[in-house]
């Protein structure tokens, strides 16, 4: 897979784009600040895939809680994969690239930060941001989040949460997370998909020569190595890209 710090990079350079783009109407972002928050959630959200891989950056953002909540997707990405499979499919035992890795998922998140507010109102929400505030943290800022140590963490996702839904009106309503919620995803699926396994995009509700489980695949010339001189590279150009748009959302405002 992608890295961490790639995937967070890719979702804030996906969020910022998007916040400023988007109609207001379809979950846009109408100033700074919301740009700003949009794409803090979609920097964290691009990391939610890859809660089907206990050990990844996401499944320890939060400790036990994330802990036992990746081993608990992954065992039911198992499931759902075994259950859809056609006699051509390898059934599977371990979940990584499988259910959480498709655009099924990615509407399906959307639609779980749209319930957070519609069901269980502010608190909803509040918790929802920060839970990806600590995402955002853990992906974003990788060395500073491993020397801190998981309570300071902790303790500055809930002040980045809670700090975020006072001050910004927009996400008091659940539009605007859902939206950027599902672009994180989205932008995740993207960077997995340039490495050489690919990912399921629309399994299992396609199905190709018989499988309903196939990955979408990228020329062997376009795709690049997990941990290698590329995925650094992305990472890179995916920091200068923020920052470039980060500049631009400040001089207009």
């Amino acid at each position: 897979m992608v890295q961490g710090p790639t995937h967070a990079m890719s979702g804030a350079a996906a969020g910022l784009a998007l916040a400023t783009t988007l109609p207001a109407a379809w979950g846009g972002a109408t100033g700074v600040p919301e740009i700003l928050c949009y794409a803090g959630i979609t920097a964290g959200a691009a990391l939610l895939p890859d809660l089907d891989a206990p050990g990844s950056t996401v499944s320890r953002s939060f400790g036990f809680v994330t802990g036992v909540l990746s081993r608990t997707v992954a065992a039911v990405s198992v499931l759902v994969v075994n259950a859809t499979g056609t006699r051509r499919d390898t059934r599977v035992t371990g979940a990584h690239r499988t259910a959480t890795h498709t655009v099924w998922f990615a509407l399906f998140a959307g639609a779980c930060a749209w319930a957070a507010g519609g069901v269980a109102g502010e608190r909803g929400v509040t918790v929802m941001l920060v839970f990806f505030a600590g995402l955002a943290l853990r992906g974003l800022f990788p060395e500073w989040s491993s020397a801190r140590g998981g309570p300071v963490v902790v303790l500055v996702a809930v002040a980045a949460g809670v700090a975020a839904y006072l001050t910004v009106p927009a996400l008091q309503t659940p539009l605007l997370p859902a939206s950027a919620v599902t672009a994180g995803v989205l932008a995740h699926l993207a960077g997995d998909a340039l490495t050489k396994t690919g990912v399921p995009l629309t399994s299992p509700l396609i199905p190709r020569k018989g499988r309903r489980w196939w990955n979408w695949t990228l020329p062997p010339a376009l795709t690049v190595t997990t941990s290698g001189v590329a995925d650094r590279a992305l990472c890179l150009v995916f920091t200068a890209l923020s920052g470039w748009q980060l500049v631009l959302v400040l001089l207009e405002a």
